[in-house]
């Protein structure tokens, strides 16, 4: 029987000066690690696109912008199954500040060699997207662009 798991980021977008600066992550070689999945909610604010520049890989496929200001995020899987869901700013919780998120989940054994394996792009402005894949290799290494 296939297990599966949740992973959430919510990413915010701050003013305060500090944070222009072009985030580690702001490139796939940079991505930030994140160790244990299952389950796995980041805190609000722990992850900001502010002063992030375009990545040199492909634009995904579903993204509409031009300027890819994005970031990355990394995960060993630990099942084959995952659903991946970035929150924004929503009006009800006080969450992110990031509107109309979109996100790109790829595998591949290294940044230069990605295959992209699923995408999503808000277009409705609702600011919360979500990925469902059951096409995982459990103990793999899979990238998150943001």
């Amino acid at each position: 029987m296939a297990k599966s798991y949740l992973l959430s980021l919510v990413v915010a977008l701050f003013g305060i000066p500090h944070a222009w600066a072009q985030p580690a992550n702001d490139d796939c070689g940079g991505a930030i690690f994140i160790g244990a999945v299952k389950d796995y909610c980041s805190a609000i604010g722990e992850y900001t696109n502010v002063g992030a520049t375009t990545s040199p890989q492909a634009k995904p496929f579903c993204h509409p912008d031009d300027e890819q200001r994005d970031v990355w995020v990394s995960f060993r899987a630990t099942a084959t199954s995952a659903s991946i869901r970035v929150i924004g700013s929503l009006l009800r919780d006080g969450g992110g500040s990031l509107e109309a998120p979109q996100l790109a989940l790829y595998g591949g054994p290294a940044c230069g060699s990605l295959s992209e394996i699923a995408c999503v792009s808000d277009g409705f402005r609702s600011n919360v997207v979500q990925v469902l894949t059951d096409s995982l290799q459990p103990g793999e290494l899979y990238y998150i662009r943001l």
